[in-house]
């Protein structure tokens, strides 16, 4: 939200700098169409500090933290199932969920490793 708010802010000043009067000696025209660049640029800036790269490192993360799911670790599905991983393949998981009940999943709907294997933990 601090990013949104101060991503505003940026182009308030903006979009005050641009509305303000030319200065003495300018003429009335011709810079309007520079200054709508400048603010449509500054705007695509800001979109991608403030979303697009963001976003591309949470998914960056959750590829690691998938490619480094092993046998052993602690997990948590999307939907809320804790469980012990006790088998990896390519594209799913056979999770250990309750004694005698073990389930197989996408490795997609892994939320959070909760504790590695060694007992290190990660979220």
């Amino acid at each position: 939200m601090n990013r949104m708010l101060s991503g505003c802010a940026v182009l308030f000043v903006a979009q005050a700098a641009w509305a303000m009067p030319p200065a003495q000696g300018q003429g009335q025209g011709g810079g309007g169409q520079y200054n709508f660049l400048f603010l449509m640029v500054a705007f695509v800036v800001i979109m991608y500090f403030f979303m697009i790269k963001p976003e591309q490192r949470r998914k960056r993360e959750k590829e690691d933290m998938l490619r480094n799911v092993g046998v052993g670790d602690k997990i948590v599905t999307t939907g809320g199932i804790h469980g012990e991983v006790k088998q990896v393949k390519e594209k799913t998981l056979r999770l250990q969920v309750d004694d005698h009940t073990r389930i197989e999943l996408e490795k997609a709907a892994v939320a959070a490793v909760i504790e590695k294997a060694g007992g290190g933990e990660q979220k």
